[in-house]
């Protein structure tokens, strides 16, 4: 696949229409931070498990975890992956996503942040030889090797 930020526009509905053209999906990634009162969040990662197990079992749903972050006291690290924008849009219409914001909501957040990524490539961090790489070499050239 190439970059479709060297072929196209920023523009997102020029972007979404190329990949429906092409018939692509760009997987989503989520990331937040949720801070709660330190004494309550052992609570609160309890009571979120069924809702993260129930998200996990909506189609187009490829990861959802909340981890307490070690070096915060009281803060939730939140990653979601996503098939797509209608695997995601539908995951925000479901009730695992309303009870979740309902749940979080009840132990008292202090504050919150949230970003989500649109993903145009995917290659493994480590090359053949185990080497770390940063470049993403199938964006390199058309013909070049991709390792999946």
């Amino acid at each position: 696949m190439k970059c479709i930020g060297q072929q196209l526009s920023r523009n997102p509905d020029t972007i979404r229409a190329h990949f429906k053209r092409q018939n692509l999906m760009a997987t989503i990634i989520i990331t937040a931070e949720i801070d709660l009162p330190p004494e309550r969040l052992e609570e609160a990662l309890n009571a979120g498990k069924p809702l993260i197990e129930g998200a996990l079992t909506q189609d187009g749903c490829l990861d959802y975890d909340w981890c307490p972050n070690p070096l915060v006291p009281g803060r939730i690290r939140v990653f979601e992956r996503w098939r797509d924008e209608a695997s995601l849009a539908n995951h925000f219409n479901n009730r695992w996503y309303t009870d979740m914001a309902a749940t979080i909501g009840s132990f008292g957040v202090k504050g919150a942040v949230s970003a989500k990524y649109r993903c145009d490539a995917e290659e493994p961090v480590y090359d053949n030889a185990g080497t770390p790489r940063a470049d993403f070499v199938s964006l390199k050239g058309a013909n070049a090797p991709r390792n999946r």
